[in-house]
């Protein structure tokens, strides 16, 4: 129950109901029937007036809709955690579900919640403010995007952490005047990262009964608890050893040094079909980690709280047509005014390849007629066949290859996001992107972000903490690589008086002396050379300093010498 409600001593003895019903001929063949094949799938069951396990989605009587779909995702019709769980929450029973990693918990919660929203929208379309009719709630911020445009044309589903929730509710921005359907899904987590207080007063904002479905990968005393005063009559269903991993998900386990980690993982890239998620533990690694993989042309897109969503990467292919990535409509604004303002590094062919996904995210399908043989203006048509060449390529997918085509530019242009947003056509030339210094507070700043931003004080304190100032970050990268990639010759100078390797190499063997080259600081160039860096050392492709060059001027350099 919720606070409120205990307050006013409401108290729900029973379970929601709803007008779905097992199909009579699978109730009809009794009890001792779906005993044995719910032992023949390991599934235990805790509760009162169980409904039978159905083994097919169509048994479970889904709309077609909603069956097409799943003909074309599954092969093998419904899970046993969905055998079970699907009919119990159908039927309007609150739910406690314990199953292992994999086993497609989340279809018994979506499909459900889906279904009673499409019944809501035919009986009384939303209106301008209203629902959300479900509410799903996580520890984590996967997928969750909720914004108060879609919120203030009416929702029926959201998807929300507890903190962000709360601050919707405190502000008046969501009601839950009329939502029936609550998951807490992962309810282990949220509780063991301090949620459970902030989940009851969630629950407080609920204004008559819902239906709480529970998922947990464990049942500690603490979830118990909450259980028995937030659930209505609950059935407990348990798949498998509660918090093991799926059997049908191959786990591999490689052993490698952490300067070597980036290396491995662009090599297993190599050997894995995309699509690929990759996840790490803190933000500035997905940043460093996504710019590695741009760098060595492998398509991908990084996630994280400061960005969007949580410590994730998408890796998609450039031949891929059902393109799984997310795309934020800030991200295409900002990508086309780019376009606007830096028209000159765009050739005609760019520019007619960007300007037909601009359309077709806009727009749509192309909807007018072909300018005819007798225009003289060559333009028109040209746009028209280009526009006409992504016919029926979703949103999404142009979306990702017009940002994709921009960032390309940018790359080759050693042109960064921040840097874009004020300078015209040229930019700093860094080997990688600069970070998002807001997306960082000081507090969790490493050595190497400050390093990154040329904060010599910093660096200099902690300097003499004990950190070895010939470690490497994520990325393979020294202190020396990153002051020589930023341009940065009084950092180079502090980090020498400190004792650093002028010869370290990084992950792929390249010295600063190789990062000055290639990024064209001539001055940090000739300082490396002062301090005594061998100009002679081949990367691990044998390339020199003087081979990765990025101008005759930077090669003289070394011919000098």
């Amino acid at each position: 129950m919720g606070v409120a409600e205990l307050a006013k001593g409401i108290e729900y003895t029973e379970s929601i109901k709803t007008s779905w019903r097992s199909p009579r001929a699978i109730v009809a063949m009794g009890n001792e029937r779906h005993q044995r094949v719910r032992q023949r799938h390991n599934i235990n069951l805790e509760g009162d007036d169980i409904p039978p396990l159905l083994r097919s989605f169509e048994d479970m009587k889904f709309p077609p809709g909603i069956l097409n779909v799943l003909a074309e995702k599954t092969t093998n019709g419904p899970t046993p955690i969905q055998m079970q769980g699907l009919p119990a929450v159908l039927s309007g029973r609150d739910l406690i579900d314990i199953a292992y990693t994999g086993s497609g918990n989340t279809l018994v919660f979506a499909l459900p919640i889906v279904m009673f929203c499409c019944e809501q929208e035919l009986a009384m379309p939303f209106v301008k403010n209203e629902g959300p009719y479900g509410l799903v709630v996580c520890p984590s911020i996967v997928f969750i995007i909720i914004r108060k445009f879609y919120v203030y044309s009416g929702v029926h589903i959201i998807v929300a952490t507890p903190d962000r929730l709360m601050d919707m509710l405190d502000k008046k921005l969501l009601y839950l005047d009329i939502c029936r359907y609550l998951c807490l899904d992962e309810a282990d987590r949220m509780i063991d990262m301090g949620f459970e207080e902030g989940v009851r007063n969630i629950i407080s904002h609920f204004k008559t009964q819902r239906q709480t479905l529970l998922f947990s990968a464990t049942m500690p005393e603490k979830i118990q608890n909450f259980a028995k005063s937030a659930l209505v009559k609950p059935i407990t269903i348990n798949v498998g050893r509660a918090g093991a991993a799926s059997l049908e998900v191959n786990q591999e386990i490689e052993h490698v040094m952490a300067e070597a980690r980036v290396v491995q993982l662009l090599t297993t890239l190599q050997k894995t079909p995309p699509p690929v998620l990759i996840f790490a533990q803190h933000k500035q690694d997905v940043d460093a980690i996504h710019e590695y993989l741009l760098l060595k042309g492998v398509e991908a897109v990084a996630i994280h709280g400061g960005k969007v969503t949580i410590c994730y990467l998408i890796m998609a292919s450039n031949n891929n047509d059902d393109l799984q990535s997310f795309v934020d409509d800030d991200l295409f604004e900002e990508a086309a005014a780019f376009v606007q303002s830096h028209l000159p590094l765009f050739s005609k062919d760019d520019l007619l390849y960007l300007y037909a996904r601009y359309k077709q995210v806009t727009v749509g399908d192309i909807n007018i007629p072909r300018p005819g043989i007798f225009t003289l203006n060559f333009e028109p048509k040209a746009k028209w066949d280009a526009w006409n060449s992504v016919k029926n390529v979703s949103k999404m997918q142009a979306s990702h290859e017009y940002i994709e085509k921009v960032n390309h530019i940018k790359r080759i242009n050693n042109i960064t996001n921040e840097n874009a947003k004020s300078s015209g056509t040229g930019g700093p030339s860094v080997s990688r992107f600069k970070k998002d210094e807001e997306e960082i507070d000081d507090k969790d700043k490493t050595i190497f972000d400050f390093c990154q931003e040329g904060n010599l004080q910093r660096v200099e304190e902690l300097l003499t903490t004990g950190f070895d100032i010939n470690e490497p970050d994520v990325l393979g990268l020294s202190l020396l690589h990153w002051a020589t990639d930023r341009g940065d010759e009084n950092m180079i100078r502090l980090l020498a008086r400190k004792g650093a390797n002028m010869n370290i190499q990084d992950a792929e063997g390249q010295t600063a002396l190789h990062y000055a080259a290639s990024c064209g600081h001539d001055n940090c160039a000739n300082l490396l050379l002062d301090l005594g860096t061998d100009a002679n050392i081949c990367d691990y492709d044998g390339y020199k300093p003087y081979t990765v060059a990025s101008s005759d001027h930077i090669r003289s350099i070394f011919a000098s010498r």
